[in-house]
Parts: C-alpha cells; sequence; structure tokens
C-alpha cells in the first residue's frame, strides 16, 4: 500500500485549470509524480478503481477505502478532495459516444466557494453521507430520474437539503423523508418523485424551511414531523 500524496496548492490550481478548459486530453496524473505540484501525507491508501453503480454504493465504497484516514483531518481538506478527484475523474467524469467529456461546474470536482457549497461535491457527498446516515444516505444520493451517469449528478433530495444546512444535520428529518420517498425493499426511489410536483423533494426543502420558522425541528420526533407536513405529502404518508 503506497504513502497517498495529495496535490499542493500549485497542483490544485493545474487541475481547475484543466477543469475549466473542458478536460481536454488525459487526466493529468503526473501532478502527483512531483514535489512542485504535490505533496506527502502521513496516510497509507490503496487506490483502486470503482465499480459502483449508484452515489450510495460509491460512497460505500470510499467509506471503506478512506477507513484509516481521520475523519476530522480530511473533511474539509479541500487539497485532499481536490486529489481524490483527479484520482477518479476518469471513473465518475465519463466520455460519451464522440470521446467528449461532459465536465459541468469544476465546484462539482474541487472543494471552493465555501461550506454552502461543499455538499455538491461528488466524491466528498457521498462519503460523508455515508458516514453520518448509512443506508439512510440513500434517500440524498439517490436520482429521482433515469439518468446513464448517476456518479456525476446532484440529486434533488440532496439539492434541497445541502442547500439548507439547518436540515441536512438534523437526522430526524432525513430519517423520515429517507422513508417516505425510499423504497427500502426494492432499493430504488419511490416512483413519482421527479420535477416540481406537490410533496416533491423539491418542494420539501422549501416547506421544511418555512415550518422551521414557526417549529423547533431540533426538538421534534419523526412522528412530530410528520404530523405537521401539509397536505401535499399525504401521498407519500399513505404509501409509507
Amino acid at each position: 500500500m503506497k504513502t497517498f500524496r495529495k496535490l499542493n496548492q500549485t497542483g490544485c490550481d493545474r487541475f481547475w485549470e484543466y477543469l475549466n478548459n473542458g478536460a481536454d486530453g488525459d487526466v493529468p496524473l503526473h501532478l502527483l509524480n512531483s514535489n512542485d505540484t504535490s505533496e506527502s501525507t502521513p496516510y497509507k491508501i490503496d487506490i483502486v478503481k470503482s465499480t459502483a453503480s449508484s452515489k450510495y454504493e460509491f460512497g460505500l465504497f470510499l467509506r471503506d477505502l478512506l477507513k484509516n484516514v481521520p475523519d476530522a483531518e480530511i473533511e474539509n481538506d479541500y487539497k485532499f478532495w481536490d486529489t481524490m478527484s483527479l484520482l477518479f475523474f476518469d471513473n465518475i467524469c465519463y466520455r460519451n459516444k464522440q470521446g467528449d467529456r461532459k465536465v459541468q461546474s469544476p465546484l462539482k470536482w474541487m472543494l471552493r466557494n465555501g461550506h454552502s457549497n461543499y455538499y455538491r461535491h461528488l466524491l466528498r457527498s457521498p462519503w460523508l453521507f455515508v458516514k453520518l446516515y448509512g443506508e439512510t444516505s440513500n434517500f440524498l444520493l439517490m436520482s429521482s430520474y433515469s439518468t446513464p451517469n448517476p456518479l456525476c449528478i446532484i440529486p434533488d433530495a440532496l439539492e434541497q437539503f445541502g442547500s439548507r444546512g439547518i436540515l441536512l444535520r438534523n437526522k430526524k428529518i432525513v430519517n423520515l423523508f429517507s422513508k417516505l420517498y425510499f423504497d427500502y425493499e426494492k432499493q430504488e426511489p419511490k416512483p413519482g418523485l421527479s420535477g416540481y410536483s406537490a410533496g416533491s423533494p423539491r418542494r420539501m426543502g422549501k416547506v421544511m424551511l418555512q415550518l422551521a420558522l414557526t417549529y423547533d425541528l431540533e426538538r421534534m420526533t419523526e412522528d412530530q414531523l410528520k404530523a405537521i407536513l401539509p397536505s401535499e405529502f399525504d401521498r407519500w404518508i399513505k404509501i409509507h
């Protein structure tokens, strides 16, 4: 098992340039071989390719991969997560039939722009939420629509919770909506979750933030939280 090297500031800047230029050409893994663009760490990590087909599976993979690395040391270490993005870029940012990549925003690959955007990171989020919530994180990491590359998207539920920090760290709210929206027997989202329909994940975040103005959500039980949901969520409560 090799000692893990991570990008230094120069290396991070070079990787950012690569992403901004559309990820043209080979992934610049060579940045990790030079002292000019990388630095040593005390971590020993055996980097292997992931075969995950969902963000939840990818989160499990990363949790196991990084099990010997102290969480507190890496959770907000942008150089570490920039490096992880570099190492798994080919694994996540697939090429289309024409050989082109759809890079999207560099902020999905690099931990920047404040804590309010950290949930958008394509590697840190699945790792962190599997660590925080275990199987319940399926709800946050699931896609409500069919996509050929689920590892490269920000699901509706995660966008709604992540953009409202008051909700993201409330385990009772996460548990409640996980039970309402996710079919654990079939291991898939319940049908009818996409779009802005009544009671959808895109409505959930806004509604819960409104309720937080009146109720102390942190002190409420799951049953109490369910009881104050407006009628638009009745369909999900009935099939729960």
